[in-house]
């Protein structure tokens, strides 16, 4: 695809604003589907074609993040500290088109305001857990653009930004709403700039791949860093933590809360609602292959596996989850490879494990019984 299909064009305030298309989404394309259907068949066509557009989006993004990053700014030129800047994209399909926020001072903007939160809270975390700056190491911008598109029901990390739809209102509340929404997505920047640096032949990083037993590790290393600022940012330890992704995404139906997946039961995050059904996650690895066998499985359902794994450790490890199973799993990032597969995930924890705490130590044994639980095979 050539850069002219996001050329940019210059808003009012000077800010470059591109058309540009999705990346991953942290909703599977499989419930855009059926909120689309319910419009069809409630004969709501423009909210039906909307979500359409949508799933078909997803399907064409991979190849952006490259472009994205071409574009981006240089991150040795930053100050020292930290750079947070939200825009409007005023419900078009531009981003950056208008910008809301760059300081403290708060907006009025509510969606604005917590994405505006959710970035600071995962670079304050990634330094003070992990002396990790930015998504990259070098103090990389952390852009957002909130109000993305008309009935958008999706967040995603493009290469280098956050974008935020509204949802429907109906099933989808805002995605700025629950804060580890805003870390699982730029978790897929810290994926993007620190996996496969120590395993690839220029000692750059790789990324990890989306198709196939990657995506879903892909996807749990997105989780995982979510969960984490979001235990951070309540003040949770593992044992107090409710370990749900996107809490407040789904919206309450007849007063039943919703989440979008649960780490702790893989499967349940959302279980027989009306429209959506039920979580379709996986978390054991038999239950994976046999699916693999006829369909392909989507990352945001066999990234149970990671989930459950990383809920076991941390559980059984106690404390706060960044503290040891947390670093074990960043630790071993720039060692998992842009192919890697759960087999390959399970054994580099554990050599991880060693390293950071020793050859036999309770550490080592939790990530150990925890890739045994969901029958990863060492």
């Amino acid at each position: 695809m050539s850069l002219s299909s996001v050329a940019p064009s210059v808003s009012t305030d000077t800010t470059v604003a591109y058309h540009h298309q999705p990346s991953h989404g942290i909703i599977p394309a499989e419930l855009i589907d059926k909120v689309k259907n319910y419009y069809e068949h409630k004969g709501h066509t423009h909210i039906a074609d909307d979500l359409s557009r949508q799933t078909h989006q997803q399907g064409h993004t991979r190849a952006q993040r490259t472009i994205r990053q071409a574009s981006r700014d240089v991150p040795s030129l930053l100050p020292d500290g930290q750079t947070v800047k939200v825009y409007s994209a005023r419900n078009t399909e531009r981003l950056r088109l208008k910008l809301m926020r760059s300081s403290s001072t708060v907006s009025s903007d509510k969606s604005v305001n917590e994405a505006y939160d959710g970035s600071k809270a995962t670079y304050d975390f990634l330094k003070k857990r992990y002396n990790w700056r930015s998504v990259d190491n070098h103090k990389m911008p952390l852009y957002s653009t909130v109000h993305y598109d008309r009935n958008y029901c999706n967040a995603f990390w493009d290469g280098d930004e956050m974008v935020y739809g509204d949802g429907d209102g109906k099933f989808f509340n805002r995605f700025t709403k629950s804060i580890d929404v805003a870390g699982h997505e730029m978790g897929h920047g810290v994926t993007q700039e620190r996996c496969g640096i120590a395993v690839s032949r220029d000692g750059k990083p790789t990324g990890v791949d989306y198709e196939k037993e990657a995506g879903g590790i892909n996807e749990g290393l997105s989780d995982i860093l979510g969960i984490q600022i979001k235990q951070n940012a309540l003040g949770l330890t593992s044992a107090q933590s409710d370990w749900l992704i996107g809490s407040e995404i789904i919206a309450e139906y007849k007063g039943k809360k919703y989440a979008l997946r649960s780490m702790a039961n893989p499967g349940t995050g959302f279980v027989d609602h009306p429209y959506l059904g039920t979580d379709s996650q996986v978390w054991r690895y038999s239950d994976y292959l046999t699916r693999a066998q006829t369909d392909e499985v989507d990352p945001h359902d066999s990234s149970g596996i990671v989930n459950k794994a990383f809920w076991h450790a941390s559980m059984k490890l106690g404390g706060n989850s960044w503290e040891k199973a947390g670093r074990v799993y960043f630790e071993t990032m720039p060692l998992i490879k842009f192919d890697e597969t759960f087999g390959g995930i399970a054994d580099k924890t554990i050599a991880t494990a060693q390293k950071l705490f020793g050859q036999g130590s309770a550490e080592e044994a939790a990530i150990i019984e925890s890739w045994k639980i969901v029958e990863v095979k060492l």
